[in-house]
């Protein structure tokens, strides 16, 4: 019996050691530098959620430095930045040059692609946030690996359809540039029997008024909404005005515009990418030889909603089971769980009480009806 409890009590022992170690000391220790180069500026929320799923992976892992760099690539893509920014990095990762560059969006990948010579000369680049159909993907760079993802359009239409489906015309949004292309082709392929009208060649004020004047029963869908038509950029806040002006709901393929008014669509979350890309490179920097390393894949793309622009529309998510909404408004239990668990805990306790207490009222009444009967037999 007590080679049996010691026994038993080694294994209560192992078990609790093993579940109070951190998950970094669990994990496979791998030595080097990582730098992630996000081209868009803080504060976006796209970018946010994009550098909480690689600081997730990577931030505070024994032997491993990693660090995290905002270049704006995407805002100022002009040939004298460029060159600038070169050189500021080149100086600022002489000494500590990373053996891995994660990098977000094209405008990043072909700056760095561009200049890795001068200032990573000997990295291995790893891509992520490319929103763009995986077959057009042209990057064949040595040392370059990252995310087979893809803009799902079939996938965000059928969405539409669901929400709304009396839908009169869909107004898609494209602007000026070499993506925007990309992107309308794909959605002609994809759009089937939907009416549509593209609107493109906008300023800022002009866009604004004509999703403000579009009666209800249409919708819009942002491919692309970067730049006017005279290359000014849009900023988030800009962006986040358009649509909330506008009288109908208007839907994304990208993570780009999700957090911004937009009802949302069927896409490669921002976090997941992140955490992919992160876990790639760790894998880059485990491995022999970058031969061994392929591409990473996602599952699939998920349906991302803004609970907010739902309720705002009056539109109904009940069949998209799965779906990740934002905004949502947080239950009870999840706003005050200590509070609510303390009084369903205190509301067991009472009712286990009143069924006590219940047993002995009854226990009670039959010895009461037991003894009545005993004396009546006594008396007789």
């Amino acid at each position: 019996m007590n080679i049996f409890v010691r026994f038993l009590f080694g294994i209560i022992i192992s078990l609790l050691l093993t579940v109070s170690l951190p998950q970094s000391a669990r994990a496979l220790v791998v030595d080097g530098r990582i730098l992630f180069l996000q081209s868009f500026y803080q504060g976006y929320p796209w970018s946010q959620e994009l550098v909480e799923g690689v600081a997730a992976v990577l931030k505070n892992r024994p032997g491993l430095h990693y660090m995290h760099d905002y270049v704006d690539t995407s805002e100022l893509a002009e040939d004298t930045y460029q060159r600038l920014l070169a050189s500021l990095l080149s100086a600022k990762y002489r000494h500590m040059l990373p053996d891995v560059v994660i990098v977000s969006n094209s405008s990043t990948l072909d700056f760095v692609l561009k200049y890795r010579p001068e200032i990573f000369p000997e990295a291995t680049v790893v891509y992520c946030g490319l929103n763009m159909p995986w077959d057009r993907m042209v990057y064949t760079a040595p040392n370059l690996k990252g995310l087979a993802t893809w803009p799902d359009m079939s996938g965000t239409l059928r969405l539409i359809g669901r929400l709304q489906p009396s839908l009169d015309t869909l107004h898609v949004i494209v602007d000026n540039s070499a993506e925007a292309g990309v992107l309308e082709g794909l959605f002609r392929r994809e759009v089937g029997n939907i009416k549509f009208k593209i609107l493109s060649n906008w300023m800022y004020q002009e866009l604004s008024d004509t999703l403000r004047a579009l009666p209800q029963g249409n919708a819009a869908l942002i491919l692309s909404m970067r730049r006017d038509a005279a290359g000014n950029t849009l900023d988030p806040q800009q962006i986040r005005s358009i649509v909330a002006r506008s009288r109908i709901p208007v839907y994304t393929v990208s993570g780009l515009y999700t957090g911004l008014g937009t009802v949302g669509g069927s896409m490669f979350d921002a976090h997941s990418q992140g955490v992919a890309a992160a876990n790639l490179a760790l894998q880059i920097l485990a491995a022999d030889s970058i031969d061994e390393v392929g591409p990473a894949y996602l599952d699939a793309p998920r349906v991302v909603l803004d609970a907010e622009v739902l309720a705002r529309f009056n539109i109904d998510p009940y069949f998209e089971k799965g779906a990740v909404l934002l905004n949502r408004k947080p239950s009870l239990t999840e706003e005050y769980p200590a509070l609510v668990y303390g009084v369903l805990a205190g509301a067991g306790m009472l009712l286990i009480g009143l069924v006590a207490l219940l047993v002995l009222l009854l226990h009670r009444r039959n010895t009461m009806h037991e003894l009545g009967v005993a004396e009546q037999r006594y008396r007789a």
